[in-house]
């Protein structure tokens, strides 16, 4: 994975260090870019990312709402939905507007690594949500 593009998206500061530096460690050659809302997001990245961690709640235009304001800014970078909530409904919604997986923030690193990998690898084998993404 050479010179591969995080763009991880949530309003918890710590959370975002914390996270950026799993990352960080667990892969090799990527860049971690944060952003504090989805606003943000939009207004302030400047390198197409190749990935993007968005989380589903955050102040102002949550996760699930700016779906569409992520595909039309970036309409096939691939979005994982990372959250809190894991009840199915919430699953189900998230990849009806586009996600290609769903994290929980209670799965470990190893998980969150091994899915972001793998993603970013253009592997067709990618778990599909619900089998694999939620357990």
């Amino acid at each position: 994975m050479l010179n591969k593009s995080i763009l991880l998206i949530d309003d918890h500061a710590m959370f975002r260090s914390g996270m950026r530096l799993l990352l960080l460690a667990g892969m090799q050659q990527v860049q971690v870019f944060e952003a504090g809302s989805l606003e943000q997001a939009i207004n302030e990245t400047l390198q197409v990312p190749d990935v993007i961690l968005l989380d589903i709640q955050l102040q102002g235009v949550n996760g699930l709402q700016g779906m569409g304001m992520i595909k039309r800014q970036w309409p096939d970078i691939p979005v994982v939905m990372l959250s809190s909530l894991t009840d199915a409904d919430t699953v189900r919604l998230c990849m009806e507007r586009g996600a290609v997986a769903f994290v929980s923030k209670a799965d470990t690193d190893k998980k969150i690594i091994r899915i972001v990998k793998q993603i970013l690898s253009n592997s067709t084998s990618v778990p599909t949500l619900g089998r694999g993404f939620v357990e």
